[in-house]
């Protein structure tokens, strides 16, 4: 269920979850059957189920796309995102980044050590925790992410080019109001939505 804080955590999405009548049903009636078929024939299932297909798909499609332009930066797809991530938001624990860059631990412990052996990320311990290990970008690191982020930015307005905004952001308002009901609180929401660290979070041991 999702409070008042995950609401504001979307950022006014226009999404919201049903109410539920006195029957206990949602407003909308019952769901589908799993992989029930839609009831009004434009879809090859009922909407909900198709319309997460169809982000997972999206989703690889498009990494399939990105990986060789990245690869010619000498990045790829996993590397790209540890720095597309330390240069928006500022040094991180491994947790953080797993976070913002959905990506498991095991892979994205590789990534930063190639990434450390380029010289591209550096690791910075906390003076107060020494169990505490941030990475943060490097001057190198910075300049590559600008370049890798301007042909990531061009191939998303190509393949948005002929897709209304107003289409684009009702999308994206949609995309909010998952994320509201999917993070595990509000706080962890508002983290997600905004790209940014939680303001209140305290360092945790990382030893990742």
């Amino acid at each position: 269920m999702i409070d008042e804080d995950h609401d504001q955590a979307g950022r006014g999405a226009s999404v919201n979850a049903p109410e539920a009548d006195s029957a206990g049903e949602t407003a909308c009636g019952d769901p589908p059957a799993p992989n029930a078929p839609d009831p009004l024939g434009e879809f090859p299932s009922n909407v909900t189920d198709y319309l997460f297909y169809l982000l997972v798909a999206v989703a690889r499609l498009r990494d399939a796309q990105l990986e060789p332009g990245l690869q010619l930066l000498g990045l790829g797809l996993v590397r790209y995102r540890v720095l597309a991530v330390v240069g928006h938001v500022g040094a991180c624990t491994m947790s953080e980044l797993a976070t913002f860059s959905s990506i498991d631990r095991t892979t994205l412990t590789r990534a930063i050590d190639q990434l450390l052996e380029s010289g591209l990320v550096e690791r910075l311990k906390n003076e107060r925790d020494r169990r505490v290990v941030r990475v943060a970008i490097t001057p190198a690191g910075e300049a590559l992410r600008a370049r890798a982020e301007a042909f990531v930015s061009q191939h998303g307005h190509y393949l948005l080019a002929d897709i209304p905004e107003e289409l684009q952001r009702q999308f994206v308002r949609l995309e909010q109001a998952l994320v509201g009901r999917l993070a595990p609180d509000a706080a962890a929401a508002r983290s997600i939505l905004e790209f940014r660290l939680p303001d209140t979070a305290p360092p945790e041991p990382d030893l990742g």
